[in-house]
């Protein structure tokens, strides 16, 4: 026998889990974001919408670096949503940014490493 499965969004119980509302209109989504950059937390964006073309519109206004920002932020914070569903643990949104934003800047530092794998101090 099947036991049914909840289409509702196991961290807010609000919706039906979509990609767009794990990563963008869950209230633990949009706390995170609300955090980050101004020209995102106003963003309008239809709980229907497609993640992708919300994306494509976030490129539309925004620089490299924000962009490689947004998709860390939209990482982190699929990676929440897989921390509380499969080991029942939740972080705070200034936990998720504060963290993400630190792996972005150590990414960055080892991008600059180039070929000797030495950080130049001059």
């Amino acid at each position: 026998m099947r036991s049914p499965i909840d289409a509702a969004y196991k961290i807010c119980s609000q919706s039906r889990e979509t990609l767009t509302h794990a990563l963008w209109t869950c209230p633990l989504a949009r706390n995170v974001w609300a955090l980050g950059r101004r020209k995102w937390q106003k963003m309008a964006c239809d709980e229907d919408q497609d993640f992708f073309n919300l994306t494509l519109s976030v490129a539309q206004c925004s620089t490299n670096e924000e962009l490689q920002e947004w998709f860390m932020i939209s990482w982190a914070v699929w990676d929440a949503r897989n921390r509380y569903v499969f080991d029942n643990t939740q972080l705070q949104p200034s936990t998720i940014l504060s963290t993400t934003l630190k792996y972005l800047e150590d990414f960055k530092k080892v991008s600059k490493l180039g070929a000797t794998g030495v950080l130049s101090t001059t």
